[in-house]
């Protein structure tokens, strides 16, 4: 996923809580929770212990700043931990992150970029530890516990350029704790834990509940025995791909049914030429009359290509509405799941969130 990058937003978002009338008559707002400017600096205070409560630590800024052409321009920063506690001090962790800037540049407008990290964090030496995975490559972060809050200390993702740091927040952002986990995230943290194992090491549990038995199997190469497994038998119809294998080659995803409901089973190679289940996850009901569409590897007669919120993503996949041109069109739904990403490099799966736009395009080549 392409990231626009810009080393002005730790200046552009940072102060305290202002509202400054400026020459020209407008207004430039910070409302960040940060220390006064002429306050002599706190020490950091961490917890002697290793603990870190499960839940969701969220921070939001927004500020005004003008850009080259002069132009006032509205910044937003949103940053969040999505903590879950594995004792030992570990942690399961989904960081994610979002900023824009104005561009001071001739051409002005508005610069923004992205993050999000799905791996382990361990305690020591008095910090958290954060190695995961991203589309920009292995990443890692640095925070501690202070009270009831994380405060940030570093991170960077290796191939994000040499100032990709933009998704991150800026050194010593605090972020308070929002609220507890809920069942279904706190499940999708658990099944993310695939992402630091090989297929052949993962664990029989996570996916849905109606089908965790499944977690485990091992079947035939793109032979799922649908009815074996509880599902309807394949239709050709309804289906017209069997099975879709990702562009690393290290997932690939089996769209199924059971009656009107619509399922997908994630497995990783196994050797042998055989498949192992790592994951089984239920669309969201409005899917059940869409079509399955999934980003296809270059080099065959038929590429697939995808977009999720306008950016380029290589290992997507999910279930979208047939358009014009051989283009399909989604959005995922305030209930339910319907588009899931392959985290880069392992076997984990991740939902996108409620109102985030999918759109896919097949390139035929040959006869």
């Amino acid at each position: 996923m392409h990231k626009l990058i810009f080393w002005i937003i730790p200046f552009a978002l940072a102060g305290c809580q202002v509202a400054v009338k400026t020459p020209e008559g407008t207004k430039t707002v910070s409302a960040l929770p940060t220390q006064q400017r002429d306050a002599a600096p706190q020490p950091v205070k961490t917890t002697a212990a290793a603990a870190l409560p499960s839940g969701i630590y969220s921070y939001q800024a927004q500020t005004q700043h003008k850009d080259g052409r002069g132009k006032l321009q509205s910044e937003v920063a949103r940053y969040s931990y999505t903590v879950l506690d594995l004792g030992g001090g570990r942690a399961q962790i989904r960081f994610a992150g979002e900023a824009s800037a104005a561009d001071p540049g001739g051409a002005g407008g508005l610069m923004t970029g992205e993050t999000q990290v799905s791996g382990v964090a361990v305690f020591s030496n008095g910090a958290w530890q954060l190695s995961g995975k991203s589309e920009d490559g292995d990443c890692d972060g640095r925070f501690v516990v202070e009270g009831t809050a994380i405060k940030h200390l570093s991170g960077r993702c290796r191939d994000a350029g040499v100032v990709g740091d933009m998704g991150w927040p800026a050194p010593n952002t605090v972020l308070r704790f929002s609220r507890a986990l809920r069942d279904g995230e706190r499940a999708e943290l658990q099944r993310g834990g695939a992402t630091t194992k090989t297929a052949d090491s993962i664990p029989a549990k996570g996916g849905n509940d109606a089908y965790a038995a499944l977690i485990g199997k091992v079947f035939p190469v793109m032979a799922l025995p649908y009815q074996v497994f509880g599902f309807d038998a394949y239709n050709a119809r309804l289906e017209p791909f069997a099975s879709n294998e990702m562009p690393e080659g290290k997932i690939t995803v089996y769209p199924v049914r059971k009656g009107s409901a619509r399922y997908v089973v994630i497995a990783a190679i196994a050797g042998n030429g055989t498949h192992r289940v790592v994951d089984v996850r239920q669309a969201a009901p409005g899917a059940r009359n869409l079509r399955f569409v999934a980003t296809t590897p270059d080099g065959g007669d038929l590429i697939t290509t995808c977009t999720v919120n306008g950016k380029p993503v290589s290992q997507v996949f999910g279930f979208a509405q047939p358009g014009k041109k051989r283009t399909y069109t989604a959005v995922v739904p305030a209930q339910g799941e319907s588009i899931w990403l392959v985290q880069p490099g392992g076997t984990g799966i991740v939902a996108f969130r409620a109102g985030d736009k999918l759109a896919c395009k097949d390139q035929v080549f040959g006869g």
